[in-house]
């Protein structure tokens, strides 16, 4: 069993992956247990050892410095006994003496690791034995040169890498063991983690992808329902649709900390780094890059700017947002950048912005869209059969009776129903109204298409004809009951009337149009004999 051990230990050590032969997690436990303890022996063992190996360097060291000093001493006192010696006129024989107990001491001194000779004073390290001048005693340090010094040094920094790396190895070995028991070991139900809010901070639900969302400012619920950022982005334009999932909205910032500082207030600059190397791909497929901006007060889906905005895109102006006139109201649309990216380098974005109140009531998002033709966007508007269409009749009748004996006022020509466009007061070809729409007056769907492109106030689009309700593609249907009406119908029929189980009757016709001798006839019979008379308002009588 210890041998065992011992080839688990070298194994893990050299980062053989091994196959475990126990099936059981509790055994594979025990051999992970039994590693462990191995290794933090061994650890021990090798930081003991390193302990006592330096204990003996410093005792080598002083017990060498000790041996120098008495050499010194020594030397010292023979030089001062061989000058002695040869004041009082000593023979030949006597100096030679003198001479070779000198040269056997220097010897001995060279042989016993002294850096100094007692002779000619030439310095010489204990490593390399190699003689130096004495002008370089600088470069001396403890009796080892420099070259000796700085080849220790990276010795020593080389024994520490290895040692790193070693220890390295084992942490992953250990590592790796652990992996293999937690993944042998049966897995535990996770516990679902609830996110860490801050305490200004509010989460809210949004009614379209059931996402929550941490705002730091609780926006105005007027509907009592709350739509997300990115839901709101992605309903704001539905001429310029964005891509699906994450892949439309490329960047999205709440101007909010940490993305600017807590004490931003009217003023502010923010940098964006974008990677596109699709860019070039996107635009041959049709698709654009827009910037559009919320604000994160209220809910609805319309076009935020602040007072001033400036953006530059890689050095280059990309658009400017200038403060509104005074008097006169601002009109806000999303603005393109597709022209001012590229698609071989990191695109660079700064946004420059300034507004009156707090910039933190707003968010900036850089969109993925594709242009929707006309065709395209009413084929995206849903059907509602003949059938579920003659229940919503019933059903609006039913609350408009409800609604005026509670207000004690009789709803006249809620149950009519023109069978012209109230946009081009032609007859309708396609009839739709929106899902919150509390009448039964429909229009035609490309009419409304077409209106809704042509306006230039971008946030007055996509508004319902009859009671001004918004009413966005997504939000309306195809009542096939009503289109049902007008097939059946003349063409000179004008309105219908509905009963309460939904049955339809012909109530007006057009009225056919009248000839010129007729025109003319009523001309002149109401034609006014009587002066003009300039009515200017504001002046009396007098």
């Amino acid at each position: 069993d210890f041998l065992r051990r011992c080839i688990h230990v070298l194994v893990a050590m050299a980062g053989i992956p091994v196959k475990p032969s126990w099936a059981s997690s509790s055994g594979l436990k025990r051999k992970a247990e039994a590693l462990d303890e191995v290794a933090l022996r061994k650890a021990q063992a090798l930081r003991e050892a390193q302990k006592a190996k330096e204990k003996a360097v410093a005792l080598k060291r002083a017990a060498e410095q000790k041996a120098g000093q008495l050499r010194d001493l020594r030397a010292a006192s023979r030089g001062s006994h061989g000058s002695h010696g040869g004041s009082h006129g000593h023979g030949l024989s006597h100096g030679e003496s003198h001479g070779s107990l000198r040269h056997s001491t220097s010897q001995a001194s060279l042989t016993s690791g002294e850096h100094r000779s007692s002779r000619s004073g030439e310095l010489v390290c204990r490593k390399c034995r190699q003689k130096y001048d004495p002008r370089y005693k600088s470069e001396f340090k403890d009796g080892y040169c420099l070259k000796c010094r700085k080849r220790a040094k990276e010795k020593a920094i080389a024994m520490q890498k290895e040692k790193e790396k070693s220890a390295e190895k084992k942490a992953n070995a250990a590592r790796e063991v652990r992996g293999r028991m937690a993944a042998a070991a049966p897995k535990r139900p996770v516990q679902e983690q609830r996110p860490a809010f801050h305490r200004n901070q509010s989460a809210l639900i949004c009614r379209t992808c059931q996402q929550s969302s941490n705002l730091r400012r609780i926006p105005d619920l007027k509907d009592g329902t709350f739509l997300c950022p990115p839901c709101r982005l992605r309903e704001m334009d539905p001429f310029n649709a964005m891509r699906e999932n994450e892949k439309g909205l490329l960047k999205l910032m709440l101007l909010q900390p940490p993305t600017v500082p807590e004490d931003t207030c009217g003023e502010a600059t923010i940098r964006i780094k974008l990677n596109m190397p699709n860019l070039a791909k996107w635009r041959k497929a049709g698709e654009e890059i827009d910037v559009r901006m919320l604000n994160l007060d209220s809910c609805d889906t319309q076009q935020s700017w602040p007072h001033s905005l400036t953006m530059w895109a890689n050095g280059t102006q990309a658009f400017q947002v200038e403060a509104p006139k005074e008097g006169h109201k601002r009109r806000d649309a999303p603005q393109r950048i597709s022209a001012c990216l590229k698609s071989d380098m990191v695109n660079h974005l700064k946004i420059s912005m300034r507004d009156g109140f707090t910039l933190q009531r707003f968010g900036i998002a850089i969109v993925r869209v594709k242009p929707q033709s006309v065709l395209e966007m009413r084929k995206a508007v849903r059907l509602v059969s003949a059938e579920d269409g003659r229940k919503l009749v019933r059903e609006v009748l039913w609350n408009s009776k409800l609604l005026s004996l509670s207000e004690e006022v009789e709803a006249n020509g809620s149950d009519r129903c023109r069978l012209t466009c109230p946009l081009t007061h032609q007859r309708i070809h396609t009839p739709v109204r929106g899902d919150k729409c509390a009448h039964l007056q429909c229009f035609d769907l490309k009419a409304y298409l077409e209106i809704n492109r042509g306006i230039a106030a971008f946030n007055k689009r996509w508004t319902c004809p009859v009671c001004a309700i918004a009413a966005k593609p997504q939000d309306m249907f195809v009542d096939m009951y009503m289109l049902n009406v007008l097939k059946k119908t003349e063409d000179d029929d004008d309105e219908i009337c509905f009963d309460a189980e939904g049955e339809w009757t012909v109530t007006a016709k057009v009225p056919p149009p009248p000839t010129p001798d007729t025109d003319m006839e009523a001309a002149e019979e109401h034609e006014d004999t009587t002066p003009e008379v300039l009515v200017v308002p504001g002046l009396d009588d007098e």
